[in-house]
């Protein structure tokens, strides 16, 4: 710390004040119950994160719908049942004195469900295949590969369902009720997950995104969802209480999400008072 004297200084997160700069990014664990709730590995996992001296730690892939989920071990937010294990998991956090942030997320096309949704019928067949078998090549022996192949042909498959805007709004609808979840178990934040891919995203890219009413085409219409979704959790929160963004600032894809227009997102989100926007790039498919 000593090369990095500022690492150690506070930073303002109104109305909080983290002790440092050092934060603990979303790293997805699959280590909720089958049932998508709160166990004692997970507790014990960002208990320890917290103890080692991070002054923010994000809890990833808080589910918002089943519908969304990207695996049997996803946390989920989407029901006041998981009240109970999400006050002891922010608690597990807070006890140590860092900041609990609560992820929200909904996988859309990438998600395990029966009935995948998404902005448009976009399946992932539309991908490379090459790309998918250079990528399994990576894995270290034959039984990982062949397991990959065989995970990655079934998404393949699958045609999303293209939401309706009703079906846009009570999307949103959920979002914006389990960010209220988070708040009452006890977090500090909570950050819409645009990144990876994942729905938010969805709408944003040209790539997945081939709409033609005011959620496609132009900028500013495959904006909206993120805009709106933003604006929905902020009031379900109310005052006082941050609202943090991943954001995808490159796709790494051909007609994807490229700098110049995740930029101008950020913009439009820092308008709109994110406490922070957390930078990532590329997607499964990349």
């Amino acid at each position: 710390m000593t090369r990095f004297p500022r690492l150690s200084e506070p930073l303002a997160l109104p109305p909080l004040r983290l002790a440092n700069r050092v934060t603990r990014a979303p790293l997805f664990t699959a280590l909720a119950t089958a049932e998508g709730l709160v166990s004692l590995p997970m507790l014990t996992h960002y208990g320890e994160l917290a103890q080692g001296g991070a002054s923010m730690v994000v809890v990833a892939n808080g589910l918002v719908d089943p519908a969304g989920s990207l695996s049997p071990r996803s946390l989920r937010v989407d029901h006041d049942r998981c009240l109970p294990g999400l006050r002891r998991l922010a608690g597990a956090i807070r006890t140590h004195g860092a900041a609990a942030v609560l992820q929200l997320n909904h996988g859309g096309r990438y998600a395990r469900s029966a009935n995948p949704v998404a902005p448009s019928p976009v399946p992932l067949s539309e991908g490379n295949l090459l790309d998918l078998w250079r990528s399994t090549l990576q894995a270290p022996d034959l039984e990982q590969q062949l397991a990959v192949v065989g995970e990655g042909l079934q998404l393949l498959a699958r045609r999303p369902a293209p939401l309706t805007q009703e079906a846009i709004r009570a999307v949103q609808a959920r979002y914006a009720r389990a960010a209220w979840r988070a708040r009452q178990a006890g977090f500090d934040m909570v950050e819409l997950h645009g990144a990876n891919g994942y729905l938010p995203v969805q709408f944003l890219s040209r790539r997945t995104n081939r709409r033609r009413d005011r959620y496609g085409g132009s900028l500013a219409n495959r904006m909206r969802f993120f805009l709106e979704l933003f604006d929905a959790v902020r009031a379900a929160v109310g005052p006082g209480f941050p609202v943090g963004c991943r954001l995808m600032v490159e796709e790494w894809m051909p007609g994807g999400v490229g700098l110049e227009e995740s930029l101008v997102l950020a913009e439009h989100l820092a308008r709109r008072g994110a406490a922070y926007l957390s930078l990532t790039a590329g997607t499964y498919e990349s």
